[in-house]
């Protein structure tokens, strides 16, 4: 296998990650979309529905009593 056909297969095996990640996080499956979701499940943040919203990525869904 020469080198244009590894990647292809590899682009392949890339793309078909890439749908699997976006099937999770509901995002493009780019490192910033990626990182959002996992803040957003760390800290119970409801991102907005569009991931391309100007000015914030989502809402805290839980409020720390007291503050």
């Amino acid at each position: 296998m020469n080198g244009l056909e590894k990647l292809v297969t590899l682009l392949s095996e890339l793309n078909s990650t890439g749908e699997k990640i976006s099937g999770i996080t509901q995002r493009p499956a780019t490192i910033g979309h990626t990182g959002e979701y996992i803040a957003a499940e760390i800290f119970d943040i409801e991102l907005e529905e569009s991931a391309n919203a100007k000015g914030f990525d989502g809402r805290f869904r839980s409020v720390i009593p007291g503050r």
